[in-house]
């Protein structure tokens, strides 16, 4: 089998060599050789495989992230399948959106605290979204989870 064909951004390879010099300057040179084989290793099966990982709602439907240690590889598959284009190795702590230069769009989860319980149809209007409890069940809970979709 041919070897597939690998691409890293100018992002993606200032991320690699930016893991590599904390690392080294951190926990030694071994250990930064061990973390970016690592990487190597990943990309290199993601190459293969274009498609592993998981693709994020708020990234285009094509990019996808998959994790190595404390790190997510952010990558696209090449036309035809033949490999994968890099598109950055970040941490994943890190805000993705922000960090590719996409603003958040899709769903937003908000969480709404401290409802009025135990009165039937006690009401709480929150951006437009009206949570009712209309079941006569005193036990509305004291906090909600809102998906608002389209949000930014």
């Amino acid at each position: 089998m041919a070897l597939p064909q690998i691409t890293y951004s100018p992002e993606a390879r200032s991320d690699v060599l930016a893991i590599e010099t904390y690392i080294a300057t951190n926990d030694g040179e071994a250990r930064a050789e061990l973390i970016i084989d690592r990487i190597d290793e990943t990309v290199l099966n993601l190459a293969y495989m274009p498609g592993m990982g998981g693709s994020r709602p708020y990234l285009d439907p094509v990019t996808y992230a998959f994790p190595i240690s404390s790190w997510l590889i952010v990558y696209e598959p090449l036309p035809d399948l033949d490999g994968i284009a890099v598109l950055r190795v970040i941490h994943g702590a890190r805000d993705l959106p922000h960090h590719l230069g996409r603003p958040h769009q899709g769903v937003c989860l908000v969480l709404v605290s401290a409802l009025p319980t135990g009165l039937y149809g006690s009401k709480l209007a929150y951006l437009g979204v009206m949570i009712e409890n209309t079941t006569g069940d005193s036990s509305m809970p004291r906090m909600a989870l809102l998906r608002l979709d389209n949000c930014q």
